[in-house]
């Protein structure tokens, strides 16, 4: 199997690293590539803020599927970020997270991998 390109690679562990700063920032932890569900709990009520966390960890989580060659869960993943970036909007760092994996899902598409 045909691995991303070496600059697509950097630009999706920078996401990552910043989106993951943005969980941090939040409140947020991850373990084990999940969202601590006290979080979830916690936040039930705010609805909205709960979907932006939601849509930062289904970024971060595209991310680490693509890195590890699994495309077709990261697909998923990206379709899932899009249903939560559809109902609270994109930041301008999420819109540019999702930019870049969405190109680098192309590129993947494009290469027939």
């Amino acid at each position: 199997m045909t691995k991303l390109d070496a600059n697509v690679i950097d630009s999706l562990r920078s996401y990552h690293k910043h989106l993951t700063r943005s969980l941090e920032m939040m409140g947020v932890e991850r373990k084990d590539r999940r969202i601590d569900a006290k979080v979830e709990v916690r936040l039930m009520e705010d609805r909205k803020e709960l979907k932006r966390i939601w849509l930062r960890d289904s970024l971060l989580w595209t991310i680490e599927e693509l890195l590890e060659g699994r495309y077709v869960y990261a697909l998923r993943g990206l379709l899932q970020a899009a249903g939560y970036a559809g109902e609270v909007g994109h930041q301008t760092y999420t819109q540019d997270a999702y930019l870049a994996i969405r190109n680098a899902m192309e590129d993947v598409l494009k290469e027939g991998r």
